[in-house]
């Protein structure tokens, strides 16, 4: 065998070589190369053993490295803030009686900060949306029946994806009557007879002169 390829196979069983090998020999043959081989060398001049060490085996096993995210994707992947701080529905106050004969409810809402071009108001009355949603900050329902009513506004982004919404407030229609009309604006003289609410049947006397008193 070729000294060389002896050698060379020689080495890769030292790397896997365990205690319970066999001896290794060392020794210079007749042309002067160095020959490794686990026989005693026949007719050699020279030779000597190697002694091999114990080789230490270890189980593989998986070991987990927990790497740190860069300090600028910990920001990218952190959800943005909300574009608004406050939705208020400024008119009409909760747990309000409104008065009147169109039986109208007069809306008036305020974001913080301002509506944002594309976002847009939508009125919310008794579980239904009053309809479409709109940019103005002030409008009004119509023909709401007198009653208990919950409203509430919400507020849209482009695709009509809910920001942010009011507080439910409790409101109470109440139609006007004649009597409310008649406090608000007594009847005078004049308005007797005219008025629905000043009948001329309710118009009072007026005083007699004093000369008249006893007649």
């Amino acid at each position: 065998m070729n000294p060389f390829v002896t050698a060379t196979l020689l080495c890769l069983g030292l790397c896997t070589a365990t205690p319970l090998q066999a001896q290794i020999y060392s020794y210079t043959d007749a042309s002067g190369q160095r020959v490794f081989s686990d026989q005693p060398p026949p007719g050699a001049t020279t030779h000597s053993t190697v002694e091999l060490k114990p080789v230490n085996r270890m189980p593989a096993g998986q070991r987990m490295i927990k790497l740190k995210p860069p300090a600028g994707l910990k920001q990218q992947l952190a959800p943005p803030p909300p574009p608004y701080q406050s939705l208020i529905l400024l008119s009409p106050a909760a747990d309000s009686t409104l008065r009147n004969t169109a039986r109208s409810i007069e809306i008036q809402v305020r974001s913080t900060p301002d509506l944002l071009p594309g976002h847009r108001y939508q009125a919310w009355l008794d579980g239904a949306a009053y309809g479409p949603a709109s940019e103005a900050d002030s409008w009004r329902i119509d023909e709401v029946n007198r009653g208990e009513h919950q409203l509430y506004i919400q507020l849209l982004d482009e695709q009509g994806n809910t920001l942010m919404q009011t507080e439910v407030a409790t409101l109470y229609v109440r139609q006007t009557t004649l009597a409310d009309r008649k406090r608000v604006n007594p009847c005078k003289d004049d308005d007797y007879g005219k008025r629905p609410e000043c009948p001329l049947a309710e118009k009072p006397e007026k005083a007699k002169p004093w000369w008249r008193m006893g007649l």
